[in-house]
């Protein structure tokens, strides 16, 4: 192209007279997918907490109350099948609301609620009883 045809005279990708060739990159080598990439998956735990508090549950017992904050277990707050979205604020099928959500019910369906957190207890490294000595350790020869 000529310089006067244009709008702007900055050179542009056309003025290059290579016709459109490119340069090639090099190969990489590529990953050998004979064996899976091992999958670091964080482990995790069944827990149960409190609605109220978030103290930690017994798994295996419903009854009683709860040690942080007084509240009964064997409540609907603290089911696995509650949900204020739903009517009679369960999502079972049940035939008549319960009045006091928190407090205690003799309800059959009752499940208590579990969640699953992550299981941190082990990862957290070791700390030093000394941190002179833990410093000194970071630069050992």
């Amino acid at each position: 192209m000529v310089d006067h045809d244009r709008k702007y005279k900055q050179k542009g990708y056309q003025d290059s007279g290579g016709g459109g060739t490119r340069e090639k990159r090099p190969a990489s080598t590529p990953r050998d997918r004979s064996e899976p990439r091992p999958v670091e998956k964080p482990r995790t735990r069944t827990v149960s907490r409190c609605t109220e508090c978030g103290a930690m549950l017994a798994s295996g017992g419903a009854d009683g109350v709860c040690a942080g904050c007084g509240v009964e277990i064997h409540a609907c707050t603290q089911c696995g099948f509650f949900d204020p979205g739903v009517r009679f604020q369960c999502s079972k099928p049940v035939t008549e609301a319960v009045a006091d959500k928190r407090g205690r019910n003799e309800c059959e369906l009752f499940e208590l609620r579990a969640s699953f957190e992550r299981d941190i207890s082990t990862a957290a490294p070791a700390r030093p009883p000394d941190a002179r000595k833990g410093f000194d350790d970071l630069f050992k020869k």
